[in-house]
């Protein structure tokens, strides 16, 4: 079959087709932020700016407008229509596959190969999550007023006061999360702000006061996927995605450092309902499998020495709200 006949490479659509939602099977049970997306479907030939829309009401008017008269039409309000736009960008990753290794090895090379695009696609695309919310400004430190200060970790002052900040500003707690399947069904959750960190903030969450552990939860609230335990309205999920700013700290002291000088400052997110967006990993055009087959010979491989297996995807990741979500920056005691 001469490459790219079908879009896929020397796969048929049936195949990719499955190779894709492997993919996003797979996808979904290593991601942390992924099933808190709202989730915009990507279109198929669109351009590479999407607009995501929400709509507001006027509080003030409402207030201004609460009380009714007998017999009289109130006031009405128009909703608000506020758009952002998401700037789309590629992302893939591929694997070589000599003949010799196509023809001698005892394993199904392919879908070995397939096995670790499967891994390694997610964690591409939720790195992408990662860098885009970093840029939340609504932001406290553990100490201090900048990152270089940082050398505490994470303690129940700091959270009050990201769980304060949220409520005020009328955050609404998230109820409902994405299934780990390609599809795009959701279900209901006890209702919380996800706090998302590094594992290496294990043992200083577990060490707070009034930290409960997933253990100790009634059987009706059903954990996340990395979830610890949780704090007030704060459910803490462990990733390694959330890796921290090295030695970007204070002093070390007792807290990790990569240099032994400066200690290791890392992220901590907290989210409310709509507070961020992306294109969500599901769907049609979600991820795109593609393979060439040593077997094929053109003018570029006229051997057949070699081909490929492969992935692309069009993602991006937007902050909907700045004030729907908070960053924290703390430090990670060290484990003696």
């Amino acid at each position: 079959m001469p490459i790219g006949t079908t879009g896929y490479g020397d796969v048929n659509p049936e195949v990719a087709g499955y190779l894709s939602k492997k993919m996003l099977v797979r996808a979904l049970e290593l991601m942390a932020f992924e099933r808190f997306v709202t989730g915009e479907t990507l279109p198929e030939h669109e351009t590479k700016t999407m607009r995501m829309r929400r709509f507001v009401g006027d509080w003030d008017m409402a207030v201004d407008n609460m009380y009714l008269t007998e017999g009289e039409v109130p006031v009405s309000q128009q909703l608000q229509q506020e758009d952002v736009t998401l700037t789309l960008v590629q992302m893939g990753g591929i694997v070589k596959i000599t003949d010799v290794v196509h023809d001698t090895h005892t394993s199904k090379v392919l879908n070995e190969a397939f096995d670790v695009l499967s891994e390694q696609a997610p964690r591409i695309v939720e790195t992408d999550r990662f860098f885009a919310l970093r840029a939340i400004t609504n932001k406290y430190f553990a100490n201090g007023t900048a990152r270089s200060a940082v050398n505490t970790p994470i303690s129940v002052n700091l959270l009050k006061k990201a769980e304060r900040n949220l409520q005020r500003n009328l955050a609404l707690p998230i109820t409902k999360i994405a299934k780990t399947s390609p599809d795009f069904n959701t279900e209901n959750i006890h209702p919380a702000y996800p706090t998302l960190t590094h594992i290496d903030t294990q043992g200083d969450i577990e060490g707070l006061t009034g930290f409960v552990s997933v253990k100790d939860y009634p059987s009706s609230v059903k954990p996340y996927e990395g979830e610890i335990g949780s704090r007030g309205r704060l459910r803490f999920i462990l990733t390694t995605m959330t890796t921290p700013y090295k030695n970007a700290g204070g002093a070390k002291g007792a807290m990790i450092s990569t240099g032994g000088t400066s200690a290791d400052v890392y992220p901590v997110f907290i989210f409310g309902q709509n507070a961020w967006d992306s294109v969500a990993l599901k769907g049609k055009f979600a991820i795109k499998p593609m393979v060439v087959s040593p077997d094929s010979i053109d003018h570029a491989n006229p051997m057949g020495q070699f081909g490929y297996a492969s992935w692309k995807t069009m993602q991006g990741t937007l902050i909907k709200n700045d004030e729907w979500c908070v960053l924290l920056e703390v430090a990670a005691t060290e484990l003696s």
